[in-house]
Parts: C-alpha cells; sequence; structure tokens
C-alpha cells in the first residue's frame, strides 16, 4: 500500500510529463471568467445603466398628478413631505420636486422682449437628469432653503439672452413685473433638449412669488439601475397614496425601452455563462479523456503496480490525484488572470475594491476547479482500479 505522500509525487511527475496545457488553458479561462462576472458583474451593469441614462434617460422616472384627465376631478398637489419620503425608498438615488407652469415671462433685450419659460426646482434636478454645468454653478441646498433669488439657464436661454455662458454669469432675468433673479449657472446636456432654452429657480422662491402652480406637481426620480424601475414604478404609487390624497397619480418612464434593455441584458448574461459553462465542460472533458488514454497507455504498469501490493484504491487514487492537479493547475491559473482582470477593471470602473466578494468567488472558483478533476477523472480512474493483474500484465 503506498504512503499519500507518494501518491502525490507520483501524480505530480506524471502531469508535468505529459504536460495538458489544452485542459489547463479550458479550465484556467473558464474560471477567470466566472471570477471576473462574479466579482465585476454588477459594477459593469451599473456603468452600463449611467451610459443608457446618458444616451436616454431609462434610469428616470417622473410621478405626475394626471387630475386633468378626469373632468370636474379636483387639482392635487404633492407634498414636500412626500418628496423626502420617497428619497427613502430602496432603489432611489435622487428624487427631485419640480413646479412647471406655461406662461413664458418676457425678457427685455435690447429693443426686444424675448419671452423665458421658467421652471421650480431643487438641487437634484442636475444631477437627476446628467446635466453638465457649463458655467458658474449648481443651486445648493441653501439655495432651496433660504428661497434664492437665483435661477440657472439653459445653453440656448443663455446664448438668446446674454451671447455666451459665460456672459451669462452674474446677470439678473426677470421673475416678476418688480422681481428678479440673479444668474449662477448654466447647464447643458443630451437630457436638457426641450429645457436648453428655459430658466430655473428654486422650487420655494416660485412657491413665495406664487408665479406658477400653487405647489409641488412633479417629481422626477433617478433610479439606481434600469432593474429597478418597473419594482420603483409600483412603489412609488403606493407610497404616495399612503402619504396623501392622491387618487390619480401615476408614474411615467421608458418602459418599452426598459423592457428592451432587460431583454438584450439576460440574453448576454446567458451567452457569457453558456460560454463560461463551454469552456469548463471542455476542460472537465479534457480530463476525463486524458485519464482514459493514460490509464490505457499505462495498463501494463497498472498490473505491475498490483503485482507489487498496489490496492484498488492505490491504483484510484493515483488517477484521480493525477486529474486533480490538472483542475487545480487550471483553476490556479485561472484565479491568477481573473485577480488581475478584476484589479484592472476595478481601475477603469472607478469602484471600491470588493474584497469579501473577490475571496468568496476565489475560494469558490479553486473549489469548483476542483470538483470539475474529481467529476472528470473519477470513472478512469475506477476503471483503472478494477484492472485484473494477469491481464493487465499481458497488454503490449
Amino acid at each position: 500500500m503506498f504512503e499519500l505522500g507518494d501518491i502525490v509525487r507520483i501524480s505530480g511527475r506524471q502531469v508535468l510529463r505529459t504536460k495538458p496545457l489544452g485542459v489547463v488553458l479550458a479550465i484556467a479561462f473558464g474560471i477567470a471568467s466566472f471570477l471576473i462576472l462574479g466579482v465585476l458583474g454588477q459594477e459593469i451593469r451599473n456603468k452600463l445603466s449611467s451610459d443608457f441614462l446618458l444616451m436616454g434617460g431609462v434610469n428616470v422616472l417622473r410621478v405626475v398628478m394626471e387630475d386633468d384627465r378626469y373632468p370636474g376631478s379636483p387639482r392635487y398637489f404633492f407634498d414636500e413631505k412626500t418628496v423626502e419620503e420617497i428619497r427613502k425608498l430602496d432603489g432611489v438615488v435622487y428624487a427631485g420636486a419640480n413646479i412647471t407652469w406655461r406662461a413664458k415671462y418676457p425678457q427685455a433685450v435690447g429693443m426686444r422682449n424675448i419671452p423665458l419659460l421658467l421652471s421650480g426646482v431643487d438641487q437634484y434636478f442636475v444631477p437627476i437628469h446628467y446635466l453638465e454645468i457649463e458655467a458658474g454653478r449648481d443651486f445648493s441646498s441653501e439655495d432651496i432653503v433660504q428661497r434664492a433669488r437665483v435661477c440657472l439657464l439653459g445653453h440656448q436661454a443663455a446664448v438668446g439672452l446674454f451671447g455666451s455662458p459665460d456672459a451669462a454669469i452674474g446677470r439678473t432675468i426677470s421673475i416678476s413685473r418688480n422681481d428678479t433673479a440673479e444668474v449662477i449657472g448654466v447647464i447643458n446636456g443630451m437630457m436638457l433638449a426641450a429645457w436648453t432654452d428655459q430658466a430655473f429657480l428654486p422650487y420655494t422662491t416660485t412657491l413665495d412669488r406664487q408665479i406658477a402652480n400653487p405647489a409641488i406637481n412633479r417629481i422626477f426620480i433617478l433610479s439606481r439601475s434600469w432593474e429597478d424601475v418597473p419594482r420603483l414604478a409600483q412603489a412609488l404609487v403606493k407610497k404616495v397614496r399612503e402619504l396623501q390624497e392622491a387618487p390619480h397619480v401615476t408614474v411615467e418612464y421608458q418602459r418599452e425601452q426598459v423592457q428592451r434593455i432587460d431583454a438584450t441584458f439576460f440574453w448576454l448574461s446567458m451567452l457569457l455563462w453558456l460560454a463560461i459553462g463551454l469552456s469548463l465542460i471542455l476542460g472537465a472533458f479534457g480530463i476525463w479523456s486524458g485519464t482514459f488514454t493514460s490509464v490505457r497507455n499505462r495498463t501494463h504498469e497498472i498490473g505491475l503496480k498490483k503485482a507489487m501490493g498496489a490496492t484498488n484504491g492505490d491504483i484510484m487514487s493515483q488517477f484521480l490525484m493525477e486529474a486533480l492537479f490538472k483542475s487545480i493547475a487550471g483553476g490556479l491559473l485561472g484565479l491568477f488572470v481573473g485577480i488581475i482582470a478584476v484589479v484592472i477593471g476595478i481601475h477603469f470602473l472607478g469602484c471600491p475594491f470588493p474584497l469579501v466578494q473577490l475571496i468568496a468567488c476565489s475560494v469558490g472558483s479553486v473549489l469548483f476547479s476542483a470538483l470539475l478533476g474529481v467529476l472528470g477523472g473519477a470513472y478512469p480512474a475506477h476503471q483503472a482500479s478494477r484492472m485484473d493483474v494477469v491481464d493487465s500484465l499481458r497488454f503490449e
């Protein structure tokens, strides 16, 4: 009967002699891919979510009261407490109060009067819509609380009124017959769209002067990911109705785009996991095929060892150990490559180092690669252990 140390030494020497590079690389590719997706998968989805937001705002929801659709229905508006409570919902990154109205207030520019549409927003309007501050600064929380007489201009409004974004900073616009607001910033961005020729004031400032609707009539929400949007849409309606009377509240979002993106990522994920699975299956099959070939080529050697006193367990252990060495070598190589890829990915994604996920996936990867070796080598090793001594010695 062989000692465990002898079996390990003999098996290792045999694997080094055969150099099963294809099997090791197949397992390494699968393990590295599994590690990358397991550790960085969610961060990559979040990054792509931000990119999709920039392209079309699929993460943005709009909560509105559709009272106009119901003749004779009273008008309902959102309480500030409702906005605060919505910000606490899981999946909500920002929730911003908004006040809109149809009237355009004329701005005197030389001999002309240019009408300017005014809107009331808060400090979350710019980040919710991923807008850029071209000049000046954004609203602060103090501007909202103090009801400051300040405003932001869309790019087109700044150019039309003052010639350029930089020239608009520090100038004033009329917000009523006898009242003005100082321009503190100029905003631009893909999602500004039709708002580019408007002015934006703190919604508290508009409430004080009643130059708009008497209360908040829209809430813009930025969700954490497009995956959260359908769930949030249902939760928002329920939350608003819990907090106040809102029979006609509804949530608007780009439903078709969200469904299309979700379906695209589902099939993309399936293809990635299928590629990883096929790679690992190929590695396991390589171990199975290689172990069978090794058993056949070493039939005479097996007979000699049994004649010298090796038991069936010794023979089975040796071939299982060889299969295990191949799979663990592939697993360790994949782990090394995967960790390097994760570190590079973290650098480019700019996300925190996911130490817990990395440790968990690394341990799981090594254990899974070992399992592949056992599964791939078990049957050939079992066949080798059952060989008859006499028949093995006669084998040419």
